[in-house]
């Protein structure tokens, strides 16, 4: 992706999809991986990257290192939803991550879910473990999970469509 290659080491991947039991239908799964401030750097990384995707069903998600309060004031929750996508919440008071003094903190949700259209039936984010504290996921002493970020999972069950057409030109 051009923003990608533009700011090098915070990224961005698109992969397309299909389902065996619905070969005619494309989904999108982007990963993200956004750098702290830069409000116009990220919005034009998850610009390219909505870009990228060829399909009408796009699962986003990753690293926004933007607190799910400041979504808003960013212009990342208008960039998304003007996309057509919709937020899957977290669990109130769990953090994604760790701060950046490697501390737990409810306010730490910078991990966030995305999906367009509404899917069968809401989806509900649950946060998996924490890294301890202090150990600096792959960068610090001792053994670790490989990140200082917990996995934020979702099952989402999304509409079928039989329209050999559905995906986006």
């Amino acid at each position: 992706l051009e923003a990608t290659e533009e700011h090098g080491w915070k990224t961005a991947v698109v992969v397309h999809a299909r389902q065996k039991e619905a070969p005619w239908q494309q989904i999108a799964v982007v990963s993200v991986h956004l750098k702290w401030g830069g409000a116009a750097e990220k919005q034009r990384l998850l610009h390219d990257a909505l870009s990228a995707c060829k399909s009408r069903i796009v699962v986003l998600g990753g690293d926004f290192n933007t607190k799910a309060r400041e979504l808003r004031s960013t212009g990342l929750e208008q960039l998304l939803q003007t996309s057509g996508l919709l937020r899957i919440p977290t669990p109130e008071g769990e953090p994604t991550a760790l701060t950046g003094q490697l501390k737990w903190d409810p306010r730490s949700v910078i991990d966030h879910l995305y999906v367009s259209s509404p899917p069968l039936r809401s989806p509900v984010a649950t946060v998996g473990p924490l890294p301890r504290e202090h150990s600096r996921g792959p960068w610090g002493p001792g053994r670790s999970l490989g990140s200082d970020h917990a996995p934020v999972l979702a099952e989402l069950e999304v509409p079928l469509t039989h329209d050999l057409f559905s995906d986006r030109s």
